[in-house]
């Protein structure tokens, strides 16, 4: 299904021998598998692998956390200091702990599709036999990264959709209701599939 010479059109950046031996595991067996994991992956961080920034203005805190601050002064003392911002908002969530415990930064988003928060970290750890401390170091690599995007289309079942070609519910699993950029998503993921197919 994927040579090296096809996973070079779709990306330069990953290892052939990596994405054949963590597709083989996660039983990425078909074409609608292999182009959704890519297509994800392209979107969410053209094949880099990046930890959730937070690098945020006062004005995208309100856009993007509006549960958290509803004014310019409550957002102020957060603007561009992601520490502080991620342990607010993903403070007692999953795992998290309060404010204070560092929780809601620590496991901030990682992997090419932003794992997040302490019991999707755990859980990806037991699954994959590691413990928490290695996960950390892990999904910073592009084995780990890959593996940690993998882990999550199996569990949360969203191979079954890639199956039935059901790329909004697939958008919607990993991005959330609003699904964003599915225009985007769904164009890339037909021209991946064109490259594999050819």
């Amino acid at each position: 299904m994927i040579t090296k010479d096809k996973l070079n059109l779709i990306s330069k950046e990953l290892d052939y021998d990596i994405v054949s031996k963590l597709f083989n595991k996660y039983e990425v067996n078909n074409i609608n598998r292999a182009c959704a994991v890519f297509a994800t992956i392209s979107i969410e961080c053209n094949f880099k692998l990046i930890r959730e920034n937070g690098n945020y203005s006062v004005k995208s805190i309100l856009a993007v956390f509006p549960k958290y601050f509803k004014t310019e002064a409550e957002a102020q003392p957060y603007a561009r200091d992601a520490q502080k911002l991620f342990n607010k908002v993903y403070a007692n969530r999953y795992g998290n702990g309060d404010e204070k415990s560092g929780d809601g930064y620590k496991y901030r988003g990682a992997g090419y599709t932003q794992l997040t928060f302490k019991d999707n970290w755990k859980a990806f750890a037991k699954d994959i036999n590691k413990s928490l401390e290695e996960v950390e170091s892990y999904i910073l690599t592009q084995e780990g990264s890959l593996e940690s995007t993998l882990w999550f289309f199996k569990k949360n079942n969203i191979f079954i959709q890639a199956d039935k070609e059901n790329l909004l519910q697939v958008r919607k699993l990993v991005n959330g209701p609003a699904a964003h950029n599915f225009k985007l998503f769904n164009e890339v993921y037909n021209k991946y599939k064109k490259v594999l197919n050819g």
